[in-house]
């Protein structure tokens, strides 16, 4: 009903429908108690909500104040009575920490610079990156504080490898019929490549894939006692989606969880016959993937001249960095921040040539994603950012050896994928979704704190409620 309520009422220019229906089903779960169905609601905004939103529909460069973050949130806002006085018998103070250490180097490095420049003038801060970088402390918080049971589990990881599916469809259909069910209002379309409503970038939209293809792939390979058709049809409709973005790095970090899951799954053997089976199919059909690949993109997916620019964008952000080392430039600066240092490329002949204004080269990113958060928000980010992967992985450890349920395994088996997959992807790449990290962080203390409690309490619980 949703998918149907934004494709008649966007091109109609009747979105206000979508915001209304948005409050409403809001202001319902609110009164009915349904903490976990307005959480799943914020995910089926951020993965179906078409980009650009505000722009599409009011026409006043909006998006540039309040965009689909903030809307995908509305549920959350309003929900959030349900979650705020729930009682929380998994306190761990690392989590606590770490989750306070962001968000302490977040307001001194992007709220109190917008603020000043709010009343003092000076430089400012790229509002709605403030708003969905907050936003993600929300996520995770209402992650920390709904889950319970293993039913919770089953029907979040479930939700999330349908909304992958629909993404992905609606993205193979614009695709193979050049038929897009939005029109945007300032973003290149690469007819060549797919892209999908949510995030129209044939690159920066993975993440809208690893998530639900990690899911749906360890889903598969743990949850031995049901082994539903229809997500391994998801992971394959992704997969095809994906291939069809014609994007190298981006595919790889999808073979690359492939290999992860069954590893984590203890499928060795049988992970060196898929990958055996997968070698030989690209070796024979190599040929084949070129004739099917468009003509403007064989020379782009045969160049190193991408990596090679990437190359240039990370000096000049190094560069940046020990400019603004201790306080950063602010979230939405570190491009303007890089550019400002001049970008000298090169050709194969030895030739070179210093760019110092931005119109003159087509990024809008560093394209990479670790140097863009400390660029942003200065060089005490490493220190929580490396606690989140290690005390991640160490509850990713505790969980695996002490968690019996199959639901528990493949969230947390999946949401390690998941953050290995994004990781790799986000070396090559600029992203905005925050929140996975956080909010798989904040799951991965629930589960911790389950597996401590052991599985004969957690059933008491399920049963209680």
């Amino acid at each position: 009903m949703f998918i149907l309520v934004l494709l008649v009422s966007v091109p109609l220019n009747a979105g206000f429908i979508v915001i209304l229906g948005l409050i409403f089903l809001s202001l319902n779960y609110l009164v009915n108690n349904q903490a976990l169905k307005a959480f799943q609601l914020f995910f089926t905004i951020v993965f179906l909500l078409p980009y650009d939103f505000n722009n599409l529909i009011f026409n006043n460069n909006i998006g540039n104040f309040i965009d689909n973050s903030f809307l995908a949130c509305i549920p959350l806002y309003i929900c959030f009575p349900l979650i705020f006085k729930r009682n929380n018998t998994y306190k761990n103070k690392n989590y606590s920490n770490v989750i306070t250490f962001f968000f302490i180097i977040f307001f001194y490095s992007t709220l109190l610079k917008g603020f000043g420049a709010l009343f003092l003038g000076g430089e400012t801060v790229r509002f709605s990156l403030a708003i969905n970088y907050l936003n993600a402390f929300l996520v995770a918080y209402w992650g920390y504080k709904i889950f319970r049971t293993n039913i919770d589990f089953q029907k979040f990881i479930y939700h999330i490898i349908i909304l992958g599916m629909i993404a992905s469809l609606l993205g193979i259909i614009q695709y193979l019929f050049k038929f897009y069910f939005f029109h945007y209002t300032y973003v290149y379309i690469f007819y060549e490549r797919l892209s999908i409503i949510p995030f129209i970038d044939p690159v920066d939209l993975f993440p809208f894939l690893i998530v639900p293809f990690s899911f749906a792939v360890n889903y598969h390979l743990n949850n031995t006692n049901n082994r539903s058709l229809i997500v391994l049809f998801a992971a394959f409709i992704i997969f095809i989606a994906a291939l069809f973005t014609w994007s190298r790095w981006g595919i790889a970090c999808l073979v690359l969880i492939v290999v992860i899951s069954f590893f984590m799954a203890g499928k060795v053997r049988k992970l060196l016959i898929v990958v055996t089976i997968l070698f030989l199919i690209g070796s024979v059909s190599v040929n084949t993937f070129y004739d099917f690949l468009p003509k403007n993109q064989t020379s782009r997916v045969e160049s190193g001249n991408n990596l090679f620019l990437r190359y240039v964008l990370w000096n000049s952000a190094i560069s940046a960095i020990n400019k603004n080392l201790w306080l950063g430039v602010g979230l939405g600066n570190a491009a303007n921040a890089t550019f400002d240092e001049g970008l000298v490329l090169a050709d194969l002949a030895g030739t070179s040539s210093t760019i110092n204004n931005t119109k003159d080269i087509q990024f809008q990113s560093i394209h990479q994603y670790f140097l863009d958060l400390i660029l942003s928000m200065g060089i005490f980010i490493i220190i929580p950012l490396f606690l989140l992967y290690y005390l991640f992985f160490k509850n990713y450890m505790l969980v695996v050896k002490n968690a019996y349920n199959p639901i528990k395994l493949v969230l947390i088996k999946g949401m390690a994928s998941s953050i290995v997959g994004l990781s790799v992807f986000w070396m090559q790449n600029t992203g905005y979704a925050h929140f996975w990290l956080f909010l798989f962080f904040a799951l991965s203390f629930v589960l911790a704190n389950q597996s401590s409690i052991g599985e004969v309490e957690i059933i008491k619980i399920e049963k209680f409620e």
